[in-house]
């Protein structure tokens, strides 16, 4: 099944890449008569590929051809991977209409328009967060286009069954609970020469399918539990990084080995690569302290930073595994 995966995904960037033009369609009546005599599309892991140049007006509007384009989806029922980035729209923010439903559940992956700028902000209210992808329950792949500076908070957060996301070079922020529980999650691709500088709060809490990941060099910021609870085997963090907030990478079971490029050792929160060790419970609740992950073995820094880390607060709880790298 992962062979299969990695195969499609594959086979759609170089679909992306090269401009391909087979299934390129540039009307609702064409789209339609695909799918209306397409084999496949059946079952998620086997999705028709729909390349669609054409303009979908205003999203929000009731008849625009973006939600023609979903109702047909909704008719035919099958599954598809839906390539938008030759698209046009009535301008640069990319805004599905969380309110509306049909054909969503049915795209796999979404390629949005080379065109976007920005994606609508999540809505939150005392009727709960709406996602600008809410009702996207099957997607497992977005691809962001270069543009796009931000990608908001709540944005996939609880997307259980995506797997990978394509993050241009022009983010700069990944917001709070941004890919918080999306427990598929196997792949971030941070574009060559990302400009990201902020990971903020709970942004990949809990991706217990997440092993790696690529910090840009231009990092800064990373927020609290950040990556907490997450499958993180290793960690290269970039020496521009100024802050790392408590429990960033706590809880992370299986992180083995951290590297630290900065040569000043970053401003450190509590308990950064530790879990909480419950010993008691009293009337007041479970008593307990934090220790280092147990499969924590090493901290690598900077061969002549090696003390300055060992006296630094917050480091110094971890002075026994930093060495020089």
């Amino acid at each position: 099944m992962k062979k299969c995966f990695w195969v499609f995904l594959l086979f759609i960037f170089v679909f992306t890449a090269c401009g391909a033009t087979s299934n390129e369609y540039s009307s609702i009546e064409a789209i339609d008569k695909y799918l209306s005599s397409a084999t496949g599309g059946g079952i998620v892991n086997d999705p028709l590929l729909i390349k669609v140049n054409m303009d979908l007006q205003n999203m929000l509007e009731n008849d625009s051809r973006w939600k023609q384009l979903l109702r047909i989806i909704n008719k035919h029922g099958k599954y598809i991977a839906l390539d938008l980035s030759n698209c046009k729209m009535f301008n640069t923010e990319f805004n599905p209409d969380p309110n509306f439903e049909d054909g969503k559940k049915y795209i796999v992956l979404i390629v949005l328009p080379k065109i976007t700028k920005s994606i609508t902000e999540t809505k939150v209210d005392n009727r709960g967060r709406a996602s600008a992808f809410k009702y996207f329950e099957n997607i497992e792949n977005v691809v962001i286009p270069e543009g796009v500076e931000y990608i908001d908070d709540f944005m996939f957060e609880k997307f259980t069954n995506l797997k990978s996301i394509s993050i241009p070079a022009s983010v700069i922020d990944i917001g709070r609970f941004a890919f918080s529980n999306c427990t598929s999650l196997e792949k971030v691709i941070i574009a060559e020469g990302s400009e990201l500088e902020i990971i903020d709060d709970l942004a990949f809490y809990q991706c217990t399918s997440l092993k790696s990941i690529m910090l840009p060099s231009g990092l800064l910021y990373i927020g609290v539990t950040a990556f907490s609870g997450s499958g993180l085997e290793n960690i290269i963090i970039p020496e521009n990084v100024k802050v790392i907030e408590q429990q960033a990478f706590g809880y992370c079971s299986n992180l083995t080995n951290v590297t630290i490029l900065a040569t000043e050792p970053p401003e450190m929160g509590e308990d950064v690569f530790s879990v909480f060790n419950m010993h008691t419970s009293t009337s007041r609740g479970m008593t307990g302290s934090f220790v280092t992950i147990p499969a924590l073995r090493v901290i690598y820094v900077p061969a002549d930073s090696v003390n300055s880390y060992k006296s630094a607060k917050n480091w110094n709880a971890y002075s026994d595994i930093i060495l020089a790298k």
